[in-house]
């Protein structure tokens, strides 16, 4: 009996070490895109330190941000992403800066290449169009521009998006996405859309299965 369960052993072990490809493979993307900026000062009136008022800051702001993006995919249709948002180009240096993650539903297609290499074989699957939608949770810090002064905040901000992707080369493709958000900070509250577009990647790499 006990050599039975030496076989068994031995073949499970091999088995488990036996390297293939990721099912479904990572993408990181990089895009370039517009983001406008809504904002409002949570009080209507502020007091200074020698008791003046001051009317709470408001107003927009629209800059040109670089989006970098790591999505790693769960299963056929769903994936989840970390993300984070930099200003690049401003007009007075005001703009936001988010790092999050969320997740993207993929609709009626995959959600991304495929790939499995075994000793026997070898098979490979690249989607030409992939739609999605998802929702982001994400921490920002808010550079804006009163009548008086430069001041900053943090906050929280909750955001949906909605995207395409056209793999034109089996491993690079063309992403983009549109995004709404709403944040909610210690002193302020802010409405933001963004649309970027840029390269995808996807990312081979190897991994023990059973």
């Amino acid at each position: 009996m006990w050599f039975y369960v030496l076989i068994l052993f031995i073949s499970f072990a091999a088995h488990a070490n036996t390297l293939v490809k990721k099912n479904f493979l990572d993408q990181f993307s990089s895009s370039l895109g517009l983001v406008n900026i809504s904002f409002a000062e949570n009080q209507s009136t502020l007091t200074n330190e020698d008791a003046t008022t001051t009317t709470a800051a408001q107003g927009n702001n629209s800059n040109i941000a670089l989006n970098v993006n790591y999505n790693i995919p769960l299963n056929l249709n769903g994936s989840v992403f970390s993300q984070a948002t930099v200003p690049v180009v401003t007009n007075d240096g005001s703009g936001l800066f988010t790092v999050g993650a969320g997740y993207n539903y993929f609709i009626s297609s995959v959600s991304g290449r495929s790939k499995v290499i075994d000793p026997n074989v070898k098979l490979s699957l690249t989607p030409d169009i992939r739609y999605y939608i998802g929702g982001q949770l994400n921490l920002g810090y808010l550079i804006y521009v009163s009548e008086t002064a430069r001041k900053s905040d943090v906050l929280i901000e909750l955001g949906i998006q909605a995207g395409i992707i056209y793999n034109f080369k089996k491993s690079l493709a063309i992403k983009a996405e549109a995004m709404m958000g709403r944040g909610i900070g210690v002193s302020t509250a802010t409405t933001n859309t963004k649309f970027f577009a840029g390269i995808s990647i996807d990312l081979d790499r190897y991994m023990l299965i059973f």
